[in-house]
Parts: structure tokens; sequence; C-alpha cells
């Protein structure tokens, strides 16, 4: 399935147009990305309970050792 073609979301210009200009004033280039998600699965959402001296962070995220000190230095605490 990767070698087919896909869907076509949007078709503008003229593709043809560049055969009116002379060969030697085209530059041409072919650019290829090899499927990346960026898309995250994760909420972009947190739940902490904080109780004064502890808190439980629900944190949807990559990144837990930056969110804990993140989340201990905003409300006082050690991470």
């Amino acid at each position: 399935m990767a070698k087919t073609s896909g869907n076509v979301a949007t078709n503008r210009g003229d593709a043809n147009a560049i055969n009116a200009v002379p060969t030697a004033n085209r530059i041409l280039a072919e650019y290829e990305f090899p499927f990346l998600a960026h898309t995250p699965m994760e909420p972009l959402n947190t739940t902490i309970r904080f109780d004064g001296d502890r808190a439980e962070a629900w944190v949807g995220s990559q990144f837990q050792t930056a969110d804990q000190m993140a989340i201990a230095e905003t409300l006082g605490l050690k991470p």
C-alpha cells in the first residue's frame, strides 16, 4: 500500500505550467519525508490532587521527570 497513490486533499495550480519554462531556466527539486506521527496519543490535560504536603498527579506526558520537577516547584514541594 505504501507504493500506491493516496487521496488528493487539494490540487492547486497547473502541473503542466513548468513545460512552458525553458529547461535551462528551471530549478526543480523533489523532497521526500518519511511518515512521522506528530499527534500525541496522550490528552493535553493534567489532574493534580494536592494535600498541602504532598501531591499526586495524573499527566499524559513522555517527560515525567520534568513534569514532576515543575509541579513540585510550583507547589513548593520536593520532587
